[in-house]
């Protein structure tokens, strides 16, 4: 038993010019999103391991949600970073940067 919650908010990180390429450039803006639980948390020997393929610590789980999960957001450029609390829960926030489409994608051009 415990606790999920779920927030959202907008996100103005600080300005890194010098770190932006045109493959990967920096974002102006994104949206923070944070799942946090109650549970007994994720043990720090575990934490590294928990983003791979086929890893998992459930009877009968096949270790693919939280692999699947990291690579939508690594492919829509994004990031997810994970707090733990040991005996008190956890808190992951995926950090997806807002994307401005060009005016071909919008069909406008």
């Amino acid at each position: 038993q415990g606790t999920l919650t779920v927030s959202t908010a907008l996100h103005a990180p600080p300005q890194r010019p010098s770190l932006s390429t045109p493959e990967q450039p920096t974002p102006a803006h994104e949206l923070l999103i944070s799942v946090m639980d109650t549970g007994p948390g994720i043990p720090p020997e575990m934490k590294e391991k928990i983003f791979e393929p086929f890893y998992s610590t459930k009877k009968g789980g096949t270790g693919l949600g939280l692999a699947t999960v990291d690579r939508i957001i690594c492919n829509h450029m994004g990031r997810i970073a994970v707090d733990v609390e040991p005996g008190h829960g956890t808190t992951m926030r995926i950090h997806l940067p807002f994307l401005h489409a060009s005016s071909a994608d919008r069909g406008d051009g």
